[in-house]
Protein backbone atom coordinates (compact mmCIF):
# COMPACT_ATOMS: atom_id res chain seq x y z
CA UNK A 1 0.00 0.00 0.00
CA UNK A 2 2.82 2.38 0.80
CA UNK A 3 4.25 1.89 -2.69
CA UNK A 4 1.02 3.20 -4.24
CA UNK A 5 0.97 6.17 -1.90
CA UNK A 6 4.57 6.98 -2.78
CA UNK A 7 3.85 6.65 -6.52
CA UNK A 8 0.84 9.00 -6.57
CA UNK A 9 0.96 12.80 -6.56
CA UNK A 10 -1.49 15.68 -6.82
CA UNK A 11 -1.45 15.27 -10.60
CA UNK A 12 -2.26 11.54 -10.56
CA UNK A 13 -5.57 10.87 -12.30
CA UNK A 14 -5.98 7.15 -11.63
CA UNK A 15 -4.45 4.04 -10.13
CA UNK A 16 -4.53 0.93 -12.33
CA UNK A 17 -3.91 -2.53 -10.87
CA UNK A 18 -4.92 -6.13 -11.38
CA UNK A 19 -7.22 -7.52 -8.65
CA UNK A 20 -4.95 -10.60 -8.79
CA UNK A 21 -1.53 -10.02 -10.31
CA UNK A 22 -1.21 -12.44 -13.23
CA UNK A 23 2.11 -12.26 -15.09
CA UNK A 24 3.86 -11.19 -11.90
CA UNK A 25 3.27 -14.64 -10.41
CA UNK A 26 -0.44 -14.93 -9.49
CA UNK A 27 -0.03 -12.80 -6.38
CA UNK A 28 -3.26 -12.53 -4.43
CA UNK A 29 -3.76 -9.35 -2.43
CA UNK A 30 -5.63 -9.20 0.85
CA UNK A 31 -9.10 -7.68 0.91
CA UNK A 32 -7.74 -5.02 3.25
CA UNK A 33 -5.09 -4.08 0.68
CA UNK A 34 -7.61 -3.53 -2.11
CA UNK A 35 -9.94 -1.67 0.25
CA UNK A 36 -7.00 0.50 1.22
CA UNK A 37 -6.31 1.33 -2.42
CA UNK A 38 -9.99 2.16 -2.93
CA UNK A 39 -9.97 4.48 0.09
CA UNK A 40 -6.72 6.15 -1.00
CA UNK A 41 -8.17 6.86 -4.44
CA UNK A 42 -11.37 8.27 -2.93
CA UNK A 43 -9.44 10.48 -0.52
CA UNK A 44 -7.31 11.91 -3.32
CA UNK A 45 -9.99 12.21 -6.03
CA UNK A 46 -8.41 9.51 -8.20
CA UNK A 47 -10.10 6.84 -10.27
CA UNK A 48 -9.48 3.17 -9.50
CA UNK A 49 -9.02 1.03 -12.61
CA UNK A 50 -8.94 -2.77 -12.44
CA UNK A 51 -7.18 -4.58 -15.26
CA UNK A 52 -9.42 -7.65 -15.58
CA UNK A 53 -7.93 -9.00 -18.81
CA UNK A 54 -6.91 -12.18 -16.97
CA UNK A 55 -9.31 -12.19 -14.03
CA UNK A 56 -12.55 -11.18 -15.71
CA UNK A 57 -15.40 -13.24 -17.16
CA UNK A 58 -15.33 -16.08 -14.67
CA UNK A 59 -11.64 -16.86 -14.27
CA UNK A 60 -11.67 -16.42 -10.47
CA UNK A 61 -15.04 -18.06 -9.91
CA UNK A 62 -16.92 -14.76 -10.08
CA UNK A 63 -17.98 -12.93 -13.24
CA UNK A 64 -15.46 -10.19 -12.51
CA UNK A 65 -12.45 -10.41 -10.26
CA UNK A 66 -13.42 -7.43 -8.12
CA UNK A 67 -16.50 -9.35 -6.94
CA UNK A 68 -14.22 -11.86 -5.20
CA UNK A 69 -12.94 -9.07 -2.95
CA UNK A 70 -15.96 -6.80 -2.58
CA UNK A 71 -14.01 -3.78 -3.82
CA UNK A 72 -15.61 -1.96 -6.75
CA UNK A 73 -13.43 -0.07 -9.24
CA UNK A 74 -14.47 2.90 -11.36
CA UNK A 75 -13.25 1.36 -14.63
CA UNK A 76 -12.64 -2.22 -15.75
CA UNK A 77 -10.55 -3.27 -18.74
CA UNK A 78 -11.31 -6.55 -20.55
CA UNK A 79 -9.84 -8.64 -23.39
CA UNK A 80 -8.91 -12.30 -24.07
CA UNK A 81 -11.84 -14.14 -22.46
CA UNK A 82 -14.25 -11.55 -23.81
CA UNK A 83 -13.76 -12.73 -27.39
CA UNK A 84 -13.42 -16.44 -26.73
CA UNK A 85 -10.24 -16.56 -28.82
CA UNK A 86 -11.02 -13.67 -31.17
CA UNK A 87 -8.81 -10.62 -30.44
CA UNK A 88 -10.76 -7.85 -28.76
CA UNK A 89 -10.27 -5.24 -26.08
CA UNK A 90 -12.88 -3.25 -24.17
CA UNK A 91 -13.46 -1.26 -21.03
CA UNK A 92 -16.44 -0.57 -18.81
CA UNK A 93 -16.86 2.52 -16.65
CA UNK A 94 -19.27 3.93 -14.13
CA UNK A 95 -21.22 6.99 -15.25
CA UNK A 96 -19.07 9.12 -12.96
CA UNK A 97 -15.91 7.93 -14.69
CA UNK A 98 -17.07 7.76 -18.29
CA UNK A 99 -15.77 10.58 -20.50
CA UNK A 100 -17.00 9.01 -23.77
CA UNK A 101 -20.32 8.95 -25.52
CA UNK A 102 -20.98 6.44 -28.32
CA UNK A 103 -18.92 7.45 -31.34
CA UNK A 104 -16.51 9.71 -29.44
CA UNK A 105 -13.61 7.29 -29.63
CA UNK A 106 -12.66 5.38 -32.77
CA UNK A 107 -9.77 3.36 -34.13
CA UNK A 108 -8.90 1.49 -37.33
CA UNK A 109 -10.39 -1.79 -36.11
CA UNK A 110 -12.59 -0.42 -33.34
CA UNK A 111 -16.15 -1.71 -33.32
CA UNK A 112 -15.35 -4.42 -35.85
CA UNK A 113 -18.60 -6.36 -36.46
CA UNK A 114 -16.89 -9.78 -36.39
CA UNK A 115 -15.10 -9.25 -33.08
CA UNK A 116 -18.17 -7.68 -31.50
CA UNK A 117 -20.28 -10.66 -32.61
CA UNK A 118 -17.68 -13.02 -31.15
CA UNK A 119 -17.67 -11.12 -27.86
CA UNK A 120 -21.46 -11.21 -27.73
CA UNK A 121 -21.54 -14.96 -28.40
CA UNK A 122 -18.78 -15.69 -25.88
CA UNK A 123 -20.36 -13.62 -23.12
CA UNK A 124 -23.79 -15.11 -23.83
CA UNK A 125 -22.37 -18.62 -23.53
CA UNK A 126 -20.60 -17.78 -20.24
CA UNK A 127 -23.79 -16.43 -18.70
CA UNK A 128 -26.19 -19.09 -20.01
CA UNK A 129 -24.02 -22.13 -19.27
CA UNK A 130 -23.06 -21.36 -15.68
CA UNK A 131 -19.39 -21.12 -16.62
CA UNK A 132 -18.64 -18.90 -13.62
CA UNK A 133 -19.90 -21.37 -11.02
CA UNK A 134 -18.21 -24.22 -12.86
CA UNK A 135 -14.91 -22.30 -12.71
CA UNK A 136 -15.36 -21.97 -8.95
CA UNK A 137 -16.03 -25.72 -8.57
CA UNK A 138 -13.17 -26.74 -10.85
CA UNK A 139 -10.97 -24.28 -8.98
CA UNK A 140 -11.64 -26.15 -5.74
CA UNK A 141 -10.75 -29.43 -7.48
CA UNK A 142 -7.57 -27.92 -8.94
CA UNK A 143 -6.62 -26.42 -5.58
CA UNK A 144 -6.98 -29.76 -3.80
CA UNK A 145 -4.91 -31.54 -6.45
CA UNK A 146 -2.11 -28.97 -6.42
CA UNK A 147 -1.95 -28.91 -2.63
CA UNK A 148 -1.77 -32.72 -2.57
CA UNK A 149 1.19 -32.53 -4.96
CA UNK A 150 2.75 -29.92 -2.71
CA UNK A 151 2.43 -32.18 0.34
CA UNK A 152 4.01 -35.09 -1.56
CA UNK A 153 6.89 -33.14 -3.12
CA UNK A 154 9.24 -30.99 -1.10
CA UNK A 155 10.33 -28.99 -4.15
CA UNK A 156 6.80 -27.50 -4.33
CA UNK A 157 7.51 -24.44 -2.20
CA UNK A 158 4.21 -22.63 -2.71
CA UNK A 159 0.79 -23.12 -4.30
CA UNK A 160 -1.56 -20.16 -4.57
CA UNK A 161 -4.50 -19.03 -6.65
CA UNK A 162 -8.22 -18.50 -7.00
CA UNK A 163 -10.77 -20.09 -9.31
CA UNK A 164 -8.85 -21.26 -12.36
CA UNK A 165 -5.88 -18.91 -12.01
CA UNK A 166 -3.09 -20.69 -10.11
CA UNK A 167 0.65 -20.61 -9.66
CA UNK A 168 3.09 -23.21 -8.40
CA UNK A 169 6.56 -22.27 -7.18
CA UNK A 170 9.41 -24.78 -7.30
CA UNK A 171 12.70 -24.82 -5.45
CA UNK A 172 15.21 -25.56 -8.20
CA UNK A 173 17.93 -26.13 -5.59
CA UNK A 174 16.18 -29.24 -4.31
CA UNK A 175 17.06 -32.27 -6.39
CA UNK A 176 14.11 -34.22 -7.72
CA UNK A 177 13.51 -37.86 -6.80
CA UNK A 178 13.69 -38.84 -10.49
CA UNK A 179 17.16 -37.32 -10.70
CA UNK A 180 18.29 -39.23 -7.63
CA UNK A 181 17.04 -42.49 -9.17
CA UNK A 182 18.88 -41.74 -12.41
CA UNK A 183 22.17 -41.30 -10.57
CA UNK A 184 21.46 -44.27 -8.28
CA UNK A 185 21.28 -46.86 -11.07
CA UNK A 186 24.51 -45.71 -12.68
CA UNK A 187 26.59 -44.90 -9.62
CA UNK A 188 26.79 -48.42 -8.16
CA UNK A 189 26.36 -52.08 -9.09
CA UNK A 190 22.74 -53.07 -8.33
CA UNK A 191 23.34 -56.69 -9.35
CA UNK A 192 25.49 -57.81 -6.40
CA UNK A 193 23.70 -59.00 -3.26
CA UNK A 194 24.93 -57.47 0.00
CA UNK A 195 28.12 -56.24 -1.56
CA UNK A 196 29.72 -53.21 -3.23
CA UNK A 197 33.22 -53.77 -4.49
CA UNK A 198 35.34 -55.17 -1.64
CA UNK A 199 32.79 -54.17 0.99
CA UNK A 200 30.58 -57.09 2.06
CA UNK A 201 27.55 -57.19 4.38
CA UNK A 202 23.84 -56.34 4.47
CA UNK A 203 24.76 -52.71 5.09
CA UNK A 204 26.23 -52.70 1.56
CA UNK A 205 23.11 -54.04 -0.14
CA UNK A 206 21.53 -52.15 -3.04
CA UNK A 207 18.34 -50.59 -1.70
CA UNK A 208 15.96 -47.67 -2.32
CA UNK A 209 14.11 -46.30 0.69
CA UNK A 210 10.87 -44.48 -0.16
CA UNK A 211 8.91 -41.93 1.89
CA UNK A 212 5.48 -42.29 0.29
CA UNK A 213 3.50 -44.29 -2.27
CA UNK A 214 4.38 -41.89 -5.08
CA UNK A 215 8.09 -42.46 -4.49
CA UNK A 216 7.49 -46.22 -4.24
CA UNK A 217 5.74 -46.26 -7.63
CA UNK A 218 8.52 -44.21 -9.21
CA UNK A 219 11.20 -46.44 -7.72
CA UNK A 220 9.50 -49.61 -8.97
CA UNK A 221 9.05 -48.14 -12.43
CA UNK A 222 12.67 -46.96 -12.57
CA UNK A 223 13.82 -50.46 -11.56
CA UNK A 224 11.80 -51.99 -14.40
CA UNK A 225 13.25 -49.47 -16.83
CA UNK A 226 16.77 -50.20 -15.56
CA UNK A 227 16.20 -53.93 -16.12
CA UNK A 228 14.86 -53.33 -19.64
CA UNK A 229 17.74 -51.01 -20.55
CA UNK A 230 20.30 -53.80 -20.53
CA UNK A 231 22.80 -51.44 -18.89
CA UNK A 232 23.60 -54.18 -16.36
CA UNK A 233 24.26 -57.70 -17.78
CA UNK A 234 23.16 -59.51 -14.59
CA UNK A 235 19.75 -59.43 -12.82
CA UNK A 236 19.13 -56.41 -10.58
CA UNK A 237 18.72 -57.35 -6.90
CA UNK A 238 17.92 -53.88 -5.54
CA UNK A 239 15.40 -53.79 -2.67
CA UNK A 240 12.63 -51.18 -2.58
CA UNK A 241 11.66 -50.65 1.05
CA UNK A 242 9.74 -48.08 3.08
CA UNK A 243 11.96 -45.83 5.17
CA UNK A 244 11.83 -46.73 8.89
CA UNK A 245 14.02 -46.00 11.90
CA UNK A 246 16.11 -43.50 9.98
CA UNK A 247 18.90 -41.65 11.76
CA UNK A 248 21.61 -39.32 10.52
CA UNK A 249 25.12 -40.65 10.07
CA UNK A 250 27.90 -39.39 12.28
CA UNK A 251 29.06 -35.88 11.43
CA UNK A 252 32.35 -37.05 9.93
CA UNK A 253 30.41 -38.96 7.26
CA UNK A 254 28.61 -35.82 6.04
CA UNK A 255 30.06 -34.37 2.81
CA UNK A 256 32.82 -36.94 3.18
CA UNK A 257 34.15 -36.68 -0.37
CA UNK A 258 34.24 -32.89 -0.40
CA UNK A 259 35.93 -32.75 2.99
CA UNK A 260 38.41 -35.56 2.29
CA UNK A 261 39.33 -35.40 -1.42
CA UNK A 262 42.82 -36.81 -0.82
CA UNK A 263 41.68 -39.81 1.20
CA UNK A 264 42.59 -43.03 -0.73
CA UNK A 265 38.99 -44.28 -0.82
CA UNK A 266 37.88 -40.97 -2.33
CA UNK A 267 40.68 -41.00 -4.89
CA UNK A 268 40.39 -44.61 -6.06
CA UNK A 269 36.68 -45.38 -5.56
CA UNK A 270 34.50 -42.28 -5.40
CA UNK A 271 36.26 -39.98 -7.87
CA UNK A 272 36.23 -42.48 -10.79
CA UNK A 273 32.49 -42.94 -10.29
CA UNK A 274 31.87 -39.19 -10.25
CA UNK A 275 34.05 -38.68 -13.30
CA UNK A 276 32.08 -41.32 -15.20
CA UNK A 277 28.74 -39.83 -14.19
CA UNK A 278 29.91 -36.39 -15.27
CA UNK A 279 31.25 -37.73 -18.57
CA UNK A 280 27.92 -39.47 -19.24
CA UNK A 281 26.10 -36.20 -18.38
CA UNK A 282 24.27 -37.89 -15.50
CA UNK A 283 25.56 -35.18 -13.16
CA UNK A 284 27.04 -31.72 -13.66
CA UNK A 285 30.29 -30.49 -12.23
Amino acid sequence: MQAIKDATTDSTVAVMIEPVQGEGGVNIPSVDYLKGVREWCDQNNMLLIFDEVQTGLGRLGTLFGYQSFGVEPDIITLAKGLGGGVPIGAFMAKDSACAFDPGDHGSTFGGNPLTCAAAHASTKYILENDVVNNAAKMGEYLSAGLRKLQSDNEFFTDVRGMGLLWAVEFDSDIIKFDQILNVFWQAHDPTTLNRQGNDVGTQYRSVIFYHNEQQKEKAEMSKKNAEKSGYWPNPIVTEITQLNNYSDAEDYHHNYYNDNPNQPYCIFVIKPKLDKLEKDCVIED
